[in-house]
């Protein structure tokens, strides 16, 4: 095979992770730098223009693949709307400000969708025509493939399965609705819920808890984790449940930083789901955990780009 390089980017609130992937999956360099601030738009394109910079005489870059947080036009390279963690980022064109400055063909698609596009090239999807990708961590977020296709949506927004509703009239979310499936189901959730069953408990609260902490303790026998973190993985559960009655994507990838567990959390996920879904309809599904952690983002941005560059 006639080897190919991409420089790939992942983009998030605290940092842009960057790498060089040929056409076959294999990454050649990765690094990362910190995401400079407002005004966005201008400051994530000048600071990929600088990494190209640095790179280009040490490769022969071929394409760009992003891969960034966001609702992201993929027909026009384009940031529709993004939160206030990257300030000042709607409205980036990539195309204008990448690959026309550089005269290089260049992919850009959100991270979840990204992530599962690495999955589904060199990752646990591998070989898998239909799945549905999770990611749990400060937020929850999807992906949907079907027929080897990332399924966008009419407005480019399809596997926002973060802001179902799950419980209604629930606890306040980010997007300003109430009740959403990451404010039960995410990292922060459980740290939430942690810090409330405390409270009601009459016991002294600070900011340091992190998810794997809470799961620390459950496996140690503390009550109040266990009430809190046997609650969540029903939470978590409920939503896989729902949405594979909706979709029956046959495979199940989850990823992000509580899945990291491995084995015991996916127990716990696969006897729960088993509960809660109808077997007659959604038999033999598949929940396991994907495979390229912190690469996934960046693998799949350059398989985009090969593919959108016709290079693979």
């Amino acid at each position: 095979m006639d080897l190919k390089f991409c420089l790939a980017f992942d983009v998030g609130g605290t940092f842009i992770k960057y790498a060089i992937v040929d056409n076959s999956g294999k990454i050649h360099l990765k690094d990362k730098v910190e995401t400079p601030g407002f005004p966005a738009k201008e400051t994530i394109p000048r600071t990929m223009g600088n990494i190209f910079d640095n790179l280009r005489n040490k490769f022969d870059i071929s394409c760009f693949g992003i891969s960034t947080a966001g609702q992201i036009n993929v027909d026009k390279g384009f940031v529709e709307y993004a939160t206030d963690n990257l300030p000042g980022y709607s409205g980036t064109d990539f195309v204008e400000t990448i690959g026309k400055k550089f005269n290089l063909p260049v992919f850009v698609d959100n991270d979840v969708n990204s992530a599962a596009a690495g999955e589904m090239w060199v990752g646990s999807a591998k070989e898998t025509k239909n799945f549905l990708c999770v990611t749990l961590g400060t937020g929850v977020g999807g992906a949907i493939v079907i027929n080897g296709e990332i399924h966008r949506g009419a407005n480019f927004s399809a596997g926002e399965i973060g802001h179902f509703i799950i419980v209604p009239e629930g606890d306040k979310c980010t997007c300003g609705k109430y009740g959403c499936y990451e404010r039960y189901a995410s990292t922060s959730a459980l740290i939430r819920m942690y810090k409330e069953e405390l409270i009601n408990s009459g016991l002294q609260v600070n900011d340091n808890y992190t998810g794997e902490y809470i799961v620390d303790l459950y496996y140690k026998g503390d009550k109040i984790s266990k009430k809190v973190y046997e609650k969540f993985l029903d939470y978590i559960s409920y939503g896989i449940a729902n949405l594979t009655h909706i979709l029956d994507p046959g495979t199940i990838i989850i990823g992000g930083g509580i899945s990291a567990q491995g084995k015991p959390f996916f127990d716990e996920i696969n006897s729960r789901f088993k509960k809660y879904v109808n077997e007659t309809y959604c038999k033999n599904t598949v929940i396991k955990q994907a495979s390229l952690l912190n690469d996934a983002g960046v693998i799949g941005a350059a398989f985009n780009a090969f593919s959108s560059a016709k290079i693979i």
